[in-house]
């Protein structure tokens, strides 16, 4: 009697562990994407620290290429966007006084 109970659990075990296996989606091999090259501005103001802390992995881990341009201030940036020298620029707009 104790050797029939065995073997069901046996059985429904080595069933249960098919169907895990037959629902469990096949591996896929990722391929890591070309890397984006992004100029970005980068202004002489402590809240753009997290720019130079997300540089320490996390753009590469995205499958960024930042290179940082350092302006003085965010007018000289708008321009340059527009011409499309540069990618990325943060912060609010403004009228010009």
């Amino acid at each position: 009697m104790i050797i029939k109970v065995q073997k069901r659990a046996l059985l429904g075990c080595l069933i249960i562990a098919l169907l895990l296996g037959a629902c469990t989606s096949p591996r896929v091999e990722q391929t890591q994407p070309a890397p984006v090259t992004l100029k970005v501005v980068i202004l002489p103001y402590l809240s753009e620290a997290p720019l130079f802390i997300a540089e320490e992995g996390y753009f590469a881990e995205q499958a960024l290429d930042i290179e940082f341009v350092e302006l003085k201030r965010s007018a000289e940036a708008v321009p340059a966007l527009a011409q499309g020298d540069l990618d990325v620029i943060a912060g609010a707009s403004a009228p010009a006084c």
